[in-house]
């Protein structure tokens, strides 16, 4: 793959389909204070359709109002970044050898004073390229502020199953978590979660095996400290036709998630064309949630 790879390259830059590229964005905090800016340079980009995933290096500057924090070089372009309330920042990224033989994606942890408290690798081995010779991507993360933790999870060509990769913020160390929906993880993909702020619980969207190996049906569960399903909420009618791969079975369908003092979810039903909203209900003795569905919104 390396020999193949690198003189690919080659070839794609003799014909000009490989150029230099930059881009910028800026991300800011929920609540305003903080604000990072990203630079980032590739200098593999590929003129082609669809382009390959935005991979390179990138420099970081965090600001507090028109203060700046500080600012850093990474090894990666972040291409999806969250600001959290003290400043520390979480994001996805992937970055790129001259012969794209090494290309990788990153899960970053930035300290508040910008210090990487992580930064895992993920290699083209374990992600595997697509038919244009692409990495793959990664199939998902998100960074849990309450809980404190950040997951992403991913096909592995080498375990050739879903992985699940997970480590603390206060440490930059693995923890032990994943979603456990069926007593093989082999028997489900996930599409999409999104903790839920103020519960503990984090909403899963997962396409579940069905009674034959190829049938694939959609299920939304909320998911608890231990990965366990404390409530269910089963779309029969959504149902897919596939083989485990590198892709969930089917779309995320999770519309939006809200924390704080009333708790609520949006999910997607893709046959009936709705949107389905919950409400979320604490129980005074046990402190478990509830939902409760509110109402359904139908889609074009």
């Amino acid at each position: 793959m390396i020999c193949t790879t690198s003189f690919l390259v080659l070839v794609l830059a003799a014909q000009g389909y490989v150029k230099r590229d930059t881009r910028a964005f800026d991300v800011a905090s929920a609540d305003g204070r903080f604000r990072l800016h990203a630079a980032l340079v590739s200098e593999v980009s590929t003129v082609a359709d669809p382009a390959c995933t935005f991979t390179g290096r990138g420099t970081y500057q965090l600001f507090e109002g028109t203060t700046r924090r500080w600012q850093r070089g990474l090894d990666c372009a972040l291409e999806d970044v969250r600001v959290l309330s003290d400043g520390s920042v979480a994001g996805l990224g992937y970055g790129e050898t001259p012969a794209r033989d090494q290309d990788r994606a990153h899960v970053v942890f930035l300290a508040p004073d910008g210090t990487p408290r992580l930064d895992q690798r993920i290699t083209c081995e374990g992600l595997g390229r697509d038919f244009a010779g692409c990495i793959e991507r990664v199939r998902g993360w998100f960074v849990d502020e309450g809980e404190r933790r950040i997951a992403a999870w991913s096909w592995s060509v080498p375990q050739k199953g879903e992985v699940w990769l997970v480590w603390s913020l206060a440490t930059g160390k693995p923890v032990e978590w994943r979603p456990r929906l069926a007593d093989s993880p082999a028997s489900f993909g996930c599409a999409g979660a999104v903790p839920v702020a103020g519960t503990g619980l984090v909403l899963v969207h997962a396409w579940v095996r069905g009674e034959r190996p190829t049938l694939y049906r959609s299920q939304y569960h909320l998911v608890d400290g231990s990965g366990l399903s404390t409530w269910r909420f089963a779309v029969d009618d959504d149902r897919v036709e596939g083989e485990p791969g590198r892709a969930a079975p089917g779309a995320n369908g999770i519309v939006s998630v809200e924390g704080g003092a009333k708790p609520g979810l949006r999910v997607r039903c893709f046959g009936a064309k709705q949107i389905v909203r919950f409400e979320l209900t604490q129980d005074a003795t046990t402190k478990a949630w509830t939902p409760r569905e509110i109402e359904r919104v139908a889609t074009p």
